[in-house]
């Protein structure tokens, strides 16, 4: 089993007006991150976490992010080891900034590490050098298997190391990544989530 979650991070943002734009509410019950569909951490540097138990969670829709970061700064993350996608975006003031991708399955044909659009961070060339080196290893391994074209094409790629580029990114900016853990500075332990649920909406009745 691997990850095929979502994140969202919202910069300086009271925990009360997330939850209303997403019409949803605190259950009054703590878990760890990912146990339940929706949870939330306030951390300490300013960022409200909102952890989705699945891949590109409705949540991420740019009208959600578009009107969410009005007056604010919001960093998502999505990824999905079974298909080894992943991709991470930043929007701030309703605009979105940058986005970085990376679909192993659109790179057989033509391999690329990353697609970026806007002007992300300068940390991504730092986080690509690093994991540039650990492909260019791994594929030396593998090398005498066979090229790198028809291990792609035959799924005999071991080791997809770019796929971690966006999440090291998201990761740089706000401190968090689904497969890191988070201390609890107050408990020594494994840092605890507010369980979300959705708020029912009212149904309307109509008398005859």
């Amino acid at each position: 089993m691997g990850w095929s979650v979502s994140w969202l991070a919202v910069k300086n943002k009271p925990a009360s007006e997330i939850f209303e734009h997403f019409g949803l509410k605190s259950a009054g019950e703590h878990c760890d991150c990912f146990e339940t569909p929706i949870s939330f951490r306030a951390q300490p540097n300013g960022w409200g976490l909102l952890a989705l138990n699945h891949c590109e969670h409705e949540f991420l829709s740019p009208q959600h992010m578009k009107a969410l970061s009005l007056g604010g700064e919001l960093i998502s993350c999505t990824a999905d080891e079974h298909v080894m996608f992943s991709a991470a975006e930043d929007w701030r003031d309703g605009a979105r900034i940058w986005r970085v991708v990376h679909n192993c399955e659109e790179e057989i044909e033509e391999f690329k590490e990353v697609e970026t659009f806007g002007s992300p961070p300068a940390a991504l060339d730092e986080i690509l050098g690093s994991l540039r080196k650990q492909q260019n290893e791994a594929d030396e391994d593998a090398r005498a298997h066979a090229d790198a074209l028809s291990r792609k094409k035959l799924g005999f790629m071991m080791v997809d190391y770019f796929f971690d580029a966006p999440i090291r990114l998201a990761e740089s900016q706000t401190g968090f990544a689904h497969d890191q853990s988070l201390p609890d500075a107050a408990e020594g332990s494994s840092a605890k989530w507010d369980v979300l649920v959705s708020i029912p909406t009212k149904r309307r009745w109509l008398h005859w």
